[in-house]
């Protein structure tokens, strides 16, 4: 019953180890299993773990004459717009990025 209860919450288990992440399906018998080479190295003697919960998904084709995309809302979310630009035409900071997108 409480793995059923967990994937009915849709939740991602999400585990970065040194250099490297995992993520999956949290289920009831969830197991994430990184390379011997990520637990080598001082890094590796932290762990970060995150649940997240999956509140909206969508698929869609990118076309190379196209730079904004609007996502559809479900439920309590609203529609995001996303830039999408090939690499190397990014302008600004990170942050700037992420604002000029979200501002779109």
């Amino acid at each position: 019953a409480e793995a059923a209860n967990l994937q009915e919450k849709n939740l991602v288990l999400s585990v970065r180890c040194g250099e490297s992440r995992r993520q999956a399906p949290l289920q009831g018998d969830t197991r994430i299993i990184f390379p011997q080479d990520a637990l080598a190295g001082t890094s590796a003697r932290h762990m970060q773990v995150d649940i997240f919960q999956k509140v909206g998904s969508q698929s869609f084709s990118v076309d190379p004459r196209q730079e904004v995309y609007t996502l559809s809302g479900s439920g309590d979310l609203q529609p995001v717009s996303l830039r999408v630009r090939p690499p190397g035409s990014a302008v600004g900071t990170p942050r700037q990025r992420i604002g000029d997108a979200m501002a779109s």
